[in-house]
């Protein structure tokens, strides 16, 4: 979904990090906001063809497959983010597909 180059770009970063967690702490310094148990970020690698691609990350380390340990605050935040950008595309993946394993959804607008 991402360009060859900035797939590659992607990659390097990744394996600059040598198997620790992008997300812990959060080393984005590009913040959109910052709300009590999540954060949204300006993607760094941001998918092809998209208008704006955010990252929602969630301050604590939880796996990406550990998404029912979330507690109710954090659950409620989350879908308080997602009706905040009705105009964008909500994606979740299972931890299979993500290449970091930290809680995270994706909000792209691919207008």
């Amino acid at each position: 979904m991402r360009t060859k180059q900035i797939e590659s770009d992607y990659r390097e970063y990744l394996e600059g990090l040598k198997g620790g967690c992008p997300f812990c702490p959060i080393r984005e310094n590009k913040i959109k906001a910052d709300m009590r148990y999540w954060k949204i970020l300006y993607n760094k690698f941001p998918y092809e063809n998209t208008k704006n691609h955010y990252v929602i990350v969630l301050k604590r380390h939880v796996d990406n497959d550990k998404m029912r340990d979330l507690n109710n605050g954090e659950v409620q935040e989350l879908w308080d983010i997602i009706l905040m950008y009705p105009e964008m595309e909500f994606i979740h993946k299972n931890l299979s597909q993500q290449s970091v394993n930290h809680l995270h959804c994706h909000l792209i607008d691919y207008r």
